[in-house]
């Protein structure tokens, strides 16, 4: 009996699951961000639960490219949105920090998913 999890699949159908997840996160990013920014909370805010959203759509969908990407936005939008509220958003404003945000992002995302793949976690064996 094999895995779901590790069953092949059809390479054009991999790719239409994952443009499906980032697809769905965009959709929910844009009406949180269009029609919530009029409460007194940061835009980033809702672009962090909608990429948590996101990760959780690509994570049912097995959309692991998508969920890694959408991870690293997670990682981005979660520090943009602790500058904006400790420092306001005025220290969001410019190249230099945001280029420095999703490059931690996607670093960290990619280590993290690396050190997994090379040191799995090891679960207790059942009795």
């Amino acid at each position: 009996m094999s895995d779901a999890n590790s069953s092949p699949r059809n390479p054009m159908i991999a790719i239409g699951v994952n443009v499906l997840a980032l697809a769905i996160f965009w959709i929910v990013g844009f009406i949180l961000v269009r029609f919530l920014t009029t409460v007194a909370v940061p835009g980033t805010l809702w672009q962090l639960i909608a990429a948590i959203i996101g990760v959780i759509i690509a994570l049912r969908l097995r959309a692991r490219p998508a969920a890694y990407l959408l991870g690293a936005v997670i990682a981005v939008m979660t520090s943009e949105t602790l500058i904006a509220l400790y420092f306001g958003h005025g220290a969001l404003q410019g190249a230099a920090t945001h280029f420095a945000t999703l490059g931690a992002g996607f670093i960290g995302v990619a280590l993290g998913a690396w050190l997994v793949a090379r040191y799995p976690l090891s679960t207790p064996a059942r009795t």
